[in-house]
This record gives structure tokens, C-alpha cells and sequence, in this order.
């Protein structure tokens, strides 16, 4: 069986294998296992999400999604007012990172005006 052409996969696909996402994205399988094992490329799946040697497999719309938040990072990089790296950090981890993000960012509101009340 030939090696699929970034040209014969079809973003249309619903569920991307290894090989088919490396091609489609013109990246090393190694740079995707890198990427799995720390937390930085598209949310993926196993085939049997109870065994570690199971098959692993993209949904589009998860790729679809990280693309467009690459997009965005790499368009707040190169403008004028960058997000800061914890914003940069939270954009990365999704929504929880977002919430996470916010919710320090009351608390730290909070105890400066607790703060300012007790002078």
C-alpha cells in the first residue's frame, strides 16, 4: 500500500490516523508522539482508550480547533500588545486554563482589596 500524499487526504475525513495528520500537517510521527506525550498538539483518542499500546487517532474537529488556536497564537505573537504567558499558557490548555486564568486573576482582586480595606 503506498504512503498517503498530503495531497489524497481530504480534510473532510472524520478521524485522522498518525500517518494520515503527520502527512496533512507535513510533521514527523515523532514530532505528533512528542507532542501527545506533552500536552501540546491536537486532543486525540485510542481506539481502546484502556490500553497504552492502542492505536491513536484525531477527531477533525479537534484538529480543526487546535489549528485555529495556533492560528490565534501565532497572530497575538506577532502583534503589538501579546498575550501574557500565563494568557498564552491558558489559551493552550483550552477552556480549564481560561478558568483557571480568571479565577486567579479574582482572587489576587480580591485579596488586594481585602488588603486596601484593612489599612
Amino acid at each position: 500500500m503506498a504512503t498517503p500524499s498530503r495531497k489524497t487526504i481530504p480534510m473532510v475525513k472524520e478521524v485522522f490516523t498518525v500517518t494520515e495528520l503527520s502527512t496533512l500537517l507535513n510533521v514527523a510521527q515523532m514530532t505528533l508522539a512528542r507532542w501527545r506525550a506533552t500536552g501540546r498538539g491536537p486532543a486525540y483518542f485510542r481506539l481502546d482508550a484502556m490500553s497504552q499500546s492502542s492505536p491513536v487517532r484525531y477527531h477533525r474537529s479537534d484538529v480543526a480547533a487546535w489549528i485555529n488556536e495556533q492560528k490565534a497564537i501565532t497572530a497575538a505573537a506577532f502583534s503589538d500588545n501579546p498575550p501574557s504567558p500565563a494568557a498564552q499558557r491558558a489559551i493552550r490548555e483550552g477552556n480549564e486554563g481560561i478558568a483557571k486564568m480568571r479565577a486567579d486573576a479574582k482572587a489576587r482582586r480580591e485579596a488586594a482589596d481585602a488588603e486596601k480595606e484593612n489599612q
